[in-house]
C-alpha cells in the first residue's frame, strides 16, 4: 500500500462540498459488509457506524469562507513567511469554515466513523488478541497474511470505498500515519502493545483534520489564481507547522492507551471527543502569537 501526502489540489466540479451533505439518514440502508459485498464469516463481528446514529448538523453560514479565503490569500502573497497571516488561515478554519470545534467534529462523519473502527480494530487486538482481530476485520484468520497484508485489511477495513472528497482525505490520513508510525518503529501490527496503538489512532484523527485543511485552503488558494504547485507548497509549511501543536495537544490528554474492548457508545466518546481536541487544537495553535 502506497502513501499519501497532503493537498494535491481540488477534485470535481465543486470540492468544498463535503460528502456529509448526503449522509444516509437513521433508517437507510448501510452498504453491504465484507468484501465485494459478501457477508463476514460466521462469528465476524458488525463494524462501527455510530455516526449513522447523529441527526445530521445544522447548516452553517454559506458565507463562512471568506474570512478563511482573505486569510490563506494573504499568507501565501507572504511566501509563507507571514506567521500571523497563516495564523488567521487555522484560526477562521476552526471558527468559520467548521463552525468551532465541537460542530467541526459533528460534521466530520466519515472521519468519525473511520476513526470509531480503528478504534474497535485496535482495542479488539489489544483486549482479545489476533483472533479477535480477525473476527473484527471479517476474516476466518490472519495465519498467512504479511505484514502489509493485514495493514492492508485494515485499511480496506477503516477507509470507506468512495470517491468523495472526505473517503480521500480518510485515505491520506490513513496512509501517512502508517508512514510515520512506521518510522517510529511500529511496522508489525500484531506485535503492537496498547500505546502504539493509542498513538496510531491519535495521529490518525489528527492527519484527518489537517488533511481536510489542507484540501480547504488549497482549493481557495487555487480559485483565487495561485498555482497547484504553489499552494501544495505552501499547505504544506501550514501542515507542518499545525501538526506538531496537534500532537502535543492530543498526547498532553490523560487516558492513554487501548488495553479493552469497546462497546458502540465507548467508542463515540472516545472518537468524538479526540476529533473534537484535534480541531480545537488548530484553533489553539492559530491563537498563538
Amino acid at each position: 500500500m502506497g502513501t499519501s501526502a497532503s493537498y494535491g489540489g481540488p477534485k470535481g466540479t465543486n470540492p468544498l462540498i463535503p460528502s456529509w451533505v448526503d449522509t444516509p439518514l437513521p433508517g437507510e440502508a448501510a452498504a453491504p459488509a465484507g468484501d465485494d459485498g459478501k457477508q463476514p464469516p460466521d462469528g465476524g463481528e458488525d463494524a462501527y457506524d455510530g455516526e449513522l446514529d447523529r441527526p445530521p448538523a445544522p447548516a452553517l453560514d454559506p458565507n463562512r469562507l471568506k474570512p478563511l479565503r482573505a486569510a490563506i490569500r494573504i499568507s501565501a502573497r507572504s511566501g509563507g513567511s507571514e506567521i500571523r497571516a497563516m495564523r488567521a488561515a487555522a484560526r477562521h478554519f476552526v471558527s468559520k469554515s467548521m463552525g468551532g470545534a465541537s460542530r467541526g467534529a459533528q460534521r466530520m462523519g466519515v472521519a468519525r466513523r473511520a476513526g470509531g473502527r480503528l478504534v474497535q480494530a485496535f482495542s479488539a487486538l489489544a483486549a482479545g488478541g489476533v483472533s479477535q482481530l480477525a473476527r473484527v476485520l471479517r476474516l476466518g484468520s490472519l495465519a498467512g497474511l504479511s505484514t502489509s497484508q493485514v495493514w492492508d485489511r485494515l485499511a480496506e477495513f477503516v477507509c470507506s470505498d468512495g470517491g468523495s472528497i472526505d473517503e480521500a482525505i480518510v485515505k491520506a490520513a490513513f496512509c501517512q500515519t502508517l508512514k510515520q508510525e512506521m518510522d517510529n518503529g511500529m511496522t508489525d501490527l500484531l506485535d503492537a502493545n496498547s500505546e502504539q496503538l493509542a498513538s496510531f489512532f491519535e495521529r490518525f484523527i489528527g492527519e484527518c483534520v489537517i488533511e481536510r485543511l489542507s484540501q480547504e485552503g488549497g482549493s481557495l488558494l487555487e480559485q483565487n489564481g495561485v498555482s497547484a504547485a504553489a499552494a501544495f507548497a505552501h499547505m504544506q509549511t501550514l501542515r507542518s507547522l499545525v501538526s506538531v501543536f496537534i500532537a502535543q495537544r492530543l498526547g498532553a490528554r490523560a487516558g492513554h492507551g487501548l488495553s479493552v474492548k469497546y462497546d458502540s457508545r465507548r467508542i463515540d466518546v472516545i472518537v468524538a471527543g479526540t476529533l473534537r481536541d484535534a480541531i480545537a487544537a488548530v484553533g489553539e495553535w492559530g491563537e498563538g502569537e
